[in-house]
């Protein structure tokens, strides 16, 4: 796994599968700089969903999993909180 060779992981939740999916989902994007990707962990009752941006323009809204598959404890990052992915 790439991401573990070049130390990455456990940036956004300490749960492998679901941090693979994240990676996935922010590779499929066509921004040309990773630069200006930012991301958003937003909920409601039943899921949790990754929200792309480019800069400010929301670009995908993807289900991550369902509340009752991860515990809260399992995440580095806070909900509804715009972080940037790449420095």
């Amino acid at each position: 796994d790439k991401t573990k060779e070049e130390g990455i992981t456990g940036i956004f939740t300490n749960r492998t599968d679901i941090e693979n999916k994240i990676f996935k989902e922010i590779l499929k994007l066509k921004t040309i700089r990773l630069e200006d990707i930012y991301m958003m962990l937003t909920k409601d009752k039943e899921k949790i969903y990754l929200q792309l941006f480019d800069e400010n323009e929301s670009m995908q809204k993807i289900e991550i999993c369902k509340i009752e598959d991860i515990q809260k404890k399992d995440l580095d990052i806070k909900f509804n909180r715009k972080i940037k992915v790449f420095y």
